[in-house]
């Protein structure tokens, strides 16, 4: 699909321009250091592992992650995705 291209037909009255969808993006690889410390990514390695049925590593980071969260509601989920490792989804 093309990035920059016209989304409509119609033109400005003012400018006489026709209205344009422009996309741009920078892309940067993010490397764990800098994730250390951010509690949403031990909790979404964590998802992932558990649905590889790679248990003991998935309780792992969600408690990684517990101990990273901030908040009480953060480390209520964490705690309820915790619990329903070993039991069928």
């Amino acid at each position: 699909a093309r990035a920059n291209s016209v989304t409509n037909d119609a033109v400005d009255p003012v400018s006489g321009m026709p209205e344009i969808k422009i996309c741009a993006v920078r892309v940067e690889r993010v490397g764990e250091p800098q994730l250390r410390g951010y509690h949403p990514y031990p909790a979404a390695r964590a998802e992932l592992l558990h649905r590889l049925g790679r248990l003991d590593e998935a309780v792992a980071a969600y408690r990684e992650a517990l101990d990273l969260a901030g908040t009480a509601p953060e480390r209520d989920r964490l705690r309820r995705k915790l619990d329903t490792i070993g039991q069928p989804d």
